[in-house]
């Protein structure tokens, strides 16, 4: 507990420390307190990142160094503007991460191809493993079009070396028939029933996922034109950007005029005081 002699220390410390005695830094400490007191009242929203914004208000109030009550007011301004544009470009960021959800996506996919409803995709259908393992059958049913029906001739050998792919789908063959490789390739006519087949399972494949390889393409370009705000969107955050490039530009100008103006006032009254 302080002394009654430390209090009256205090209270002769406290006398001595009056702020600032020239007209000069009692402007100053009167335009800090103004420009931190105008600053302090700009609404920071919920969600906003404060300390972010703060550090914007700062920096610009750094810049600008405002020297009067209509400086502080029109930096406040600026700093309200540039404050929207950060907002402006978060709301846009928003709406673009809205319409890239896999929900937004799918309907778009679905309503372009006329799906109906109870046939839909959906993102598992649209894999870029499912639409590898179709990319893969494309190549499968290409080499049997270039071997045309010669391929029933074609030996063990030759079907590994002109036709790999099929190949690969035919090593399979064997657990399918819960037999052994041995087994399959002991016989021509087993090969040959195989890989007919092999024909006709790739071809049915490729013709029942047809619509989901149009998809996958069609999402991948859907989600390009995404990136950007649908029309609606568009005209609306062009109608706000032009509208907060105004407002910035002009508190700008504004500011720069009112300085201008007040130098040339300075500068007459000392011209004046001088041949006088």
């Amino acid at each position: 507990m302080a002394t009654k002699a430390q209090i009256l220390a205090n209270q002769e410390n406290a006398k001595k420390s009056t702020g600032p005695k020239t007209e000069e830094g009692k402007q100053r400490s009167s335009i800090n307190a103004m420009t931190h007191g105008i600053f302090a009242q700009i609404p920071i929203l919920p969600g906003e990142d404060r300390e972010f914004l703060n550090a914007i208000a700062d920096a610009i109030s750094q810049t600008y160094k405002p020297q009067d009550a209509m400086e502080v007011i029109l930096v406040e301004r600026i700093t309200v503007a540039s404050f929207r544009q950060i907002r402006l470009r978060e709301v846009e960021a928003a709406h673009i991460k809205i319409n890239m959800s896999e929900e937004r996506l799918l309907e778009s996919i679905n309503s372009s191809l006329h799906i109906p409803f109870f046939e839909r995709f959906s993102f598992n259908d649209l894999s870029p493993e499912k639409e590898e393992h179709y990319q893969f059958f494309l190549i499968v049913i290409e080499e049997f079009k270039v071997q045309g029906d010669g391929y029933l001739d074609l030996s063990l050998d030759m079907i590994k070396n002109k036709m790999p792919h099929a190949f690969m789908l035919l090593e399979q063959k064997p657990k399918e028939y819960k037999s052994t490789w041995e087994i399959l390739i002991s016989k021509p006519e087993s090969i040959r029933y195989a890989m007919k087949e092999i024909k006709e399972g790739v071809t049915k494949y490729l013709e029942k996922n047809k619509f989901l390889h149009i998809a996958f393409h069609l999402l991948e370009d859907i989600k390009i034109t995404q990136r950007l705000p649908n029309g609606v969107e568009m005209v609306k955050f062009n109608k706000y950007q032009t509208q907060f490039d105004n407002d910035l530009y002009r508190a700008m100008n504004q500011l720069g005029r009112y300085r201008q103006s007040k130098g040339k006032i300075i500068e007459g009254e000392v011209i004046e005081e001088e041949t006088s």
